[in-house]
């Protein structure tokens, strides 16, 4: 999942496609190659290995990241696959103080962007229950008078 497999439609509706999965469906020999936005691609994906939920979970972090600051959660010096498998692999995601130190954002959802980008799978949310049930508690704090 990227930015780029999110759609607007009449400001109530989020779409959003996966063409990868479409690719697979149809049988295509493409799925023997690499499928999958380097900056976007769980550790695991990056790795060939069986994918489920929480790959996406993990590429959702980098989207709520990118969203909330305008950067990317891990940095490389050359866009290359060896980079970014590094990079999955190895770096730690950086801090929402570190790329936007004056941005005012909820201590849980800064903890639920880095839950999501845990390198290992049982480390992230497992469902996008979990991710909604967290939001939800944030919207209804923020409206509930001090």
């Amino acid at each position: 999942m990227t930015a780029f497999n999110v759609d607007y439609l009449a400001d109530q509706f989020i779409v959003v496609v996966d063409s990868g999965k479409l690719v697979d469906r149809l049988g295509s020999d493409q799925t023997k190659f690499y499928l999958g936005t380097l900056a976007y691609s769980s550790p695991e994906q990056i790795e060939g290995k069986e994918l489920d939920n929480r790959s996406d979970i993990y590429s959702f972090g980098v989207m709520m990241f990118e969203m909330l600051t305008s950067k990317m959660p891990l940095v490389v010096s050359a866009n290359s696959f060896g980079a970014w498998y590094k990079a999955h692999q190895f770096e730690k995601p950086r801090s929402f103080e570190e790329v936007a130190p004056n941005l005012q954002i909820p201590k849980p959802i800064q903890d639920l962007v880095m839950s999501c980008l845990a390198k290992k799978p049982a480390e992230r949310p497992q469902s996008i229950r979990e991710i909604i049930n967290v939001l939800v508690n944030v919207e209804q704090e923020e409206k509930t008078p001090n």
